[in-house]
Formats: structure tokens, sequence, C-alpha cells
């Protein structure tokens, strides 16, 4: 039992590193080409987190309807993970292009 705990423990640290580093990345790119397409000042620090934090708040819906097995919600939630995910990864490569 303390075996699985600390394992749980390791992969959710590792997970929240992998998790914090990607959205480092993804936020430059996406404050630059925001700033680039005329949003100007706190704007630009702002859309990369609404997009970037609402794929985390939906895939957190989504966990949360799975455990509660509520399909309806669960789909519903999946589709905007999908849509944000496909938003943050336009822009990202937006910002490359």
């Amino acid at each position: 039992m303390k075996t699985e705990r600390n394992i749980s423990a390791i992969s959710s640290g590792l997970v929240f590193i992998l998790y914090a580093l990607a959205m480092a990345i993804s936020y430059d790119a996406m404050r630059s080409l925001a700033a680039a397409n005329g949003y100007a000042g706190w704007r630009s620090y702002i859309m990369p987190f609404i997009v970037d934090l609402g794929i985390t708040v939906f895939s957190i819906s989504v966990l949360r309807s799975e455990l509660l097995q509520e399909k309806r919600s669960a789909v519903s939630g999946w589709v905007l993970v999908v849509v944000y995910t496909a938003v943050s990864v336009v822009f990202n490569v937006g910002h490359v292009a």
C-alpha cells in the first residue's frame, strides 16, 4: 500500500512538472501572438491563461463526470477539451508560422 502511494505521489508530481513546463512554453507563444495581433497590455497576458486553463478546467470536469457516472456531462466536457486543445494548437502553430 505504501509503495502504491509513493508511486502515485511521484507520478502526480511529474505530471504537474510536465504540465507546468508545457504551459510555460504555450503561454509565451500565445502571449506573443496575441500582442502581435493587437491585444495590447494586460489582454495579451491573460489570453493564454483563458485557453490553457480552460483545457485544465474542462479536463477536471470530465474526470468528475466520469467518477459520478454522468455520461451526458462527460460528453460535453470532452467536446470542450477537444475545442480548447485545438484552439491552443492553432495559436501555438500560428506563432511559429
